[in-house]
């Protein structure tokens, strides 16, 4: 039975209280109101989206991911394409394309991506080097022998697509808090009582939104860890050439995911691909990830890198099928987890909130995303 909007620190007992405000809890916040829940938010910083949501190049990349990754994030489309009125200022999807490069001995690995992508999609295909270099012409000719292309790749802007979930997550009753780190979880009388460092809070169900610090917040609710591993990803702006416009490049992916690179605002985004586990914590750039990513760049690129303009890293956490973790833990009663989203939470938010809100108020998985193939047990806690 879902209550009216009240708020915890008035003595109210709200349906949900979700612990995290990044992209994951943003938007289930904001699908769980539109349910009629009452919903809590609470956050340990001060803002926000602050570590991974605040730190992504986001693309919308259906194949990107495995399988049950793809069929979400396909699944997400029309609320990127057409989100509600009054959502956004701007359309949430810039079109750039996205081109995955192999070399030679790489090939094996290009065809069997197209094997699997080219089941869901009919627009992707293997491109040839001429092919491959009519869209990176600065890309060096001996370095690459062909390419997958994925023409409807787009970039997202990410800050839009979260303040629009918080403008109207807030519209339909959500209570953002911030600077709440949550610091006990105590369930009592079919109740949870949430200590946290803004004060205490009550809520039916605890939804676990908590990104890199999903074990942390499962360890005070007594749940068991579902084995969540942090992966620091490192990201830099070099200064484009003044003789060389970028702007039109596409999104570029060596097929092994050791690095890629794309234009932002006229100078050049690189990241070596890296996925160094670390403790959940607030990431920062080491200086020989930003040199390898820079040598990687230049292995393929004709581009010396002579000005490295920002420098950031932030944190991708992933379980080990790299599958998200959504649904009811199998032991600790109401307490919800959506976490594990990897590095392709953006693209899955919509759906994936969807999703989540569905299952959280037992309604099972959504009709589009049955079509697709997605089971609760291809995501749930319980396969871990």
């Amino acid at each position: 039975m879902i209550s009216k909007p009240g708020l915890s620190n008035n003595g109210a007992i709200v349906d949900f209280a979700v612990i995290g405000s990044g992209i994951a809890g943003a938007s289930v916040a904001f699908e769980l109101s539109a349910s009629g829940a009452s919903v809590i938010v609470l956050e340990a910083e001060d803002h926000p989206g602050y570590h991974t949501t605040g730190r992504s190049a986001a693309f919308y990349m259906a194949a990107y991911g495995n399988d049950v990754v793809r069929a979400i994030t396909l699944a997400s489309k029309s609320f990127y394409q057409s989100p509600p009125a009054g959502f956004c200022e701007y359309p949430l999807l810039r079109p750039c394309g996205a081109m995955y490069i192999a070399r030679e001995e790489q090939l094996p690995q290009l065809h069997a991506l197209y094997q699997r992508v080219s089941r869901l999609l009919d627009n992707v295909e293997i491109v040839d080097k001429a092919f491959v270099l009519s869209k990176v012409p600065e890309l060096k000719s001996d370095y690459v022998a062909a390419g997958f292309w994925e023409p409807t790749s787009m970039e997202i802007d990410v800050a839009a697509l979260l303040e629009g979930y918080i403008k109207f997550a807030k519209r339909q009753g959500v209570e953002f808090v911030f600077n709440a780190q949550v610091k006990s979880l105590q369930f009592s009388r079919e109740h949870w009582v949430i200590g946290s460092s803004a004060g205490q809070y009550q809520a039916k169900h605890i939804i676990n939104a908590a990104g890199a610090w999903g074990d942390v917040i499962a360890g005070l609710a007594g749940a068991r860890s579902v084995g969540l591993v942090p992966k620091r990803r490192t990201v830099c702006i070099v200064k484009s050439p003044d003789n060389i416009d970028v702007r039109g490049w596409p999104l570029t992916l060596d097929i092994d995911e050791d690095f890629y690179f794309k234009p932002d605002g006229g100078n050049i985004l690189i990241t070596p691909g890296d996925e160094t586990p670390m403790e959940p914590m607030d990431a920062y750039p080491e200086e020989i990830d930003i040199a390898l990513g820079v040598e990687r760049f230049q292995q393929a690129v004709g581009i010396k890198v002579n000005r490295v303009l920002r420098t950031w890293a932030g944190l991708r956490t992933f379980v080990k099928d790299k599958s998200p973790v959504v649904g009811f833990d199998s032991k600790v009663p109401q307490f919800f987890w959506l976490v594990g989203q990897g590095g392709y939470g953006i693209q899955m938010a919509p759906a994936l909130s969807k999703i989540a809100a569905s299952l959280a108020i037992n309604r099972g998985i959504p009709q589009f995303d049955t079509a697709m193939r997605v089971t609760a047990d291809s995501i749930s806690p319980a396969r871990i």
